[in-house]
């Protein structure tokens, strides 16, 4: 999976900052149950299912479970569906220890590789990453407000690992493209949408 930059050491900051306790730079952290879980996706290939309580569930009766539910010392932690009844999971459901959803996966084609993230806060989706490919590197990111409507969509259009055009949304509607054309990271251009 390709991140660019800026997203890989995020990634690899939250990882130093507890999980690895004390492994990375001699730092003392703990993470609480809900990073913890946060950093166990399928996207990662981190998820261990034997450690792990399930309940299955068979919705069209077909032998196969078509929901999983799976429960993190005791708490519902994730559930995956297999949403065309192919006997592979196409979406996973991550939640806090509080019950409430903070992330989904999908899976839209017939490969392992996750191809959108949808990442919520308080109920109201604030982020979504796609990988316009199909192939599990994410080069399209959308962000919203807290009321859910979109605010910025932000593209690797050529595929290097770093965003080169930025779309800017005010009331539902298009307003402003920044390109990156030189890339440098930052917007060349800027296109005012009346």
């Amino acid at each position: 999976m390709r991140l660019p930059a800026t997203r890989l050491a995020v990634l690899v900051g939250a990882f130093c900052t507890g999980l690895l306790v004390g492994a990375c730079g001699g730092r003392q952290a703990t993470l609480s149950a809900d990073e913890y879980a946060q950093t166990l996706r399928m996207r990662y290939g981190n998820i261990d299912r034997d450690l792990m309580t399930s309940e299955s569930v068979d919705l069209n009766e077909d032998g196969e479970p078509d929901q999983v539910r799976y429960y993190l010392n005791g708490t519902l932690f994730m559930i995956e569906r297999d949403l065309n009844f192919d006997g592979r999971p196409d979406l996973f459901e991550y939640y806090d220890s509080s019950g409430a959803l903070v992330e989904q996966e999908l899976q839209l084609d017939f490969d392992p590789a996750i191809d959108v993230v949808r990442i919520y806060r308080r109920g109201v989706l604030t982020q979504k990453l796609v990988s316009v490919e199909y192939d599990g590197s994410f080069t399209l990111w959308k962000y919203y407000d807290a009321q859910g409507n979109l605010l910025r969509v932000e593209r690797d259009s050529n595929y290097d690992g770093h965003v080169d055009i930025w779309e800017y949304y005010e009331d539902g509607r298009l307003v402003r493209v920044g390109r990156d054309v030189d890339g440098d990271r930052t917007p060349d251009f800027v296109d005012v949408i009346n």
